[in-house]
């Protein structure tokens, strides 16, 4: 009993720290989206999807930002697009064909003392 509670908090502080390296993606299966974050998350349903913006960073940092309904509840999430995802495929997904935006242009360079 000694050991229970500081294991408990270790073992959050663990999964919260794996929570903080890996971002959530998602992923494509059969007719449906998934998000990954460490687990298994919800389902999205293609028909559920009223928009889509898939905002590209560089080649290996794509995001796709979308608003869907669960039940109820409108949901606006943002998720990271895996590099082996092909991407006509994960529009074909979607109801609609999503915003497509360019954002390498929009870096942070690093300040050196020449652009002062």
């Amino acid at each position: 009993m000694l050991l229970a509670v500081p294991g408990v908090f270790l073992y959050l502080w663990m999964y919260l720290a794996i929570l903080a390296v890996f971002p959530p993606t998602i992923i494509v299966r059969n007719q449906s989206l998934q998000r990954i974050h460490a687990s298994a998350g919800p389902k999205v349903k293609p028909e559920h999807v009223r928009f889509a913006y898939l905002t590209v960073h560089s080649q290996n940092r794509i995001r796709l930002k979308m608003r869907y309904r669960l039940g109820n509840v409108e949901r606006t999430v943002v998720y990271g697009i895996a590099n082996d995802i092909d991407l006509s495929t994960l529009f074909a997904l979607l109801p609609r064909e999503p915003i497509v935006r360019d954002a390498r242009q929009r870096q942070i360079q690093a300040r050196t003392t020449e652009n002062w």
